[in-house]
């Protein structure tokens, strides 16, 4: 009985951690492209918002559509992942200048972030 009681200690904490890991992952990646938007003045010109997590980019991602361009989707995404020293660190300063851009015509279903620069491109710093 002891070991079945271990055993699923065990396979809780593995399922905590991992729960806990994608959570504070998640946390992390908003709240860096947040504070971006917000240093740009960004926020009082959007339409539509979706929070999204891409398994091949291996990241959380926001998709935006503004009220000035409705034909154009951006992307926000964080260019760096924390390591595990800043992942686990409770006092974490979130990066600045973190956050890349990709930019999505509607009307002709192309990219356009490396074309030519909009409103609401973030440049990489």
């Amino acid at each position: 009985m002891k070991k079945i009681a271990f055993a699923l200690g065990i396979i809780l904490f593995v399922v905590l951690g991992v729960v806990c890991y994608f959570w504070r992952f998640r946390h992390i990646s908003y709240k860096e492209i947040n504070l971006e938007l917000q240093h740009h003045h960004f926020q009082k010109h959007i339409k539509s918002e979706e929070n999204r997590y891409d398994e091949k980019q291996y990241g959380y991602y926001k998709e935006i559509i503004y009220k000035d361009e409705p034909h154009n989707v951006y992307l926000y995404q964080t260019v760096e992942r924390p390591n595990l020293t800043e992942f686990i660190n409770p006092f974490y300063h979130y990066k600045k200048h973190n956050v890349m851009t990709e930019v999505h015509d509607t009307k002709t279903e192309n990219e356009i972030s490396g074309e030519r620069t909009t409103n609401y491109q973030i440049e990489n710093q």
